[in-house]
């Protein structure tokens, strides 16, 4: 089936600004599938759907998802004519799921649980399916390529590296982020203020998980490298969701920084509506990823007005397209010398901080997302 119903989809193209449509039609009512550690996709996208006039049911799986959300407030921040919105119940989820997602025209999945697993094989309704977690085996496409009407992929890296094991190109809806949010409006004194950090010096911010993948340990190492070109240099460490082990094989560098005045570690969460202070704080943000399949750090520091120094990966090349600077992953010299470049020279964070946000509005809002899943949604259900 997704085959078929893919190649629909091969050539389409954003709807026009008129939705109008929905006016004497019931709206489309979609299920959509939260996703534990996406708090923006899982607020804000759906805010955005919920502004094309689209009934959305948000079905929250873990805690962790759940007190996102309800941190958000979706029951008050949404739109008024948000039709209608809510978080499963287990008990529903669990006695009365096959009569509940009948209820839906389209069933949007962002996960392969045992939950979403059943979803699939229990409803005929139309499904798409986002690659949040690729890579996927083949074996596992092979499971569920039959319940699965359209693949959908946050990049064109994850596209191309998925495409050989479906069997076809999924359709790529880059993510978003919300510029009412996040977006320049907060001075940087202000936000460097709102975390405690040194108004004059010049910030230099991390902010990620703390995993093999996301090799903080390169970051760690440049830091006594970019001391010795800066002066009044100050390094803000975010650390979230610990990987025990690389935490461990990391420790001994952390406790060397950590004993410096100049460097702060933070490890825990910070709220979505709290971000933004944190990119603006920062006169440069540093992505040390392997692998990504998006990286929505990217687009929220570029939004917030935040030059980017990123490993040279493929999705760093993709969403930045030259308004950041790279560094062969893993080479702290290399990272070093981007991130002295940036701090000692205005001029040229200024360009790049004005390209980014530039690249952003007209690449990365999640409007336009909402608007290419509901081109989507409106082929698989005519409506």
């Amino acid at each position: 089936m997704a085959t078929k119903i893919q190649g629909a989809f091969a050539s389409f193209t954003l709807i026009n600004d008129d939705f109008h449509y929905f006016k004497n039609m019931n709206p489309l009512r979609v299920f959509f599938q939260s996703i534990a550690v996406l708090t923006t996709y899982n607020v804000d996208l759906t805010r955005a759907l919920s502004k094309l006039g689209i009934d959305v049911y948000i079905d929250a799986e873990s805690n962790l998802a759940r007190l996102m959300l309800l941190r958000a407030k979706l029951f008050t921040d949404y739109e008024p004519h948000l039709k209608f919105l809510s978080i499963i119940h287990k008990l529903v989820r669990k006695k009365h799921l096959k009569g509940l997602i009948e209820r839906f025209d389209l069933l949007h999945l962002n996960s392969l649980s045992d939950f979403s697993l059943r979803v699939m094989k229990l409803s005929d309704k139309p499904k798409v399916f986002v690659l949040h977690t690729a890579p996927l085996t083949k074996g596992t496409y092979e499971e569920i390529k039959d319940y699965i009407d359209v693949f959908i992929a946050p990049s064109e890296f994850t596209a191309e590296e998925e495409s050989s094991k479906l069997g076809f190109k999924p359709i790529v809806i880059h993510h978003g982020v919300d510029t009412t949010l996040f977006n320049t409006s907060i001075s940087r004194s202000i936000a460097r203020e709102y975390f405690k950090m040194p108004i004059k010096a010049k910030v230099v911010l991390w902010n990620d998980r703390i995993s093999p993948e996301k090799d903080l340990e390169t970051f760690l190492k440049s830091i006594p490298l970019i001391e010795r070109e800066v002066s009044n240099v100050y390094f803000y460490i975010k650390m979230r969701a610990k990987n025990k082990e690389y935490f461990m094989e990391i420790k001994d560098l952390l406790k060397s920084v950590k004993r410096k005045n100049n460097v702060r570690i933070h490890i825990g969460w910070v709220a979505h509506e709290e971000l933004p202070y944190l990119y603006r704080s920062a006169d440069v943000f540093v992505r040390t990823s392997l692998y990504e399949n998006f990286g929505l750090g990217f687009v929220e520091a570029m939004a917030c007005g935040t030059p980017v120094v990123a490993s040279n990966i493929p999705i760093a090349s993709e969403v930045l397209n030259g308004v950041g600077l790279l560094f062969d992953p893993r080479d702290p010299e290399e990272l070093a010398d981007r991130v002295i470049t940036l701090l000692n020279d205005d001029t040229l964070r200024g360009e790049l901080s004005q390209a980014g946000i530039k690249r952003v509005k007209q690449n990365f809002t999640w409007e336009i997302s909402a608007r290419k899943y509901l081109s989507i949604y409106k082929l698989l259900t005519d409506k």
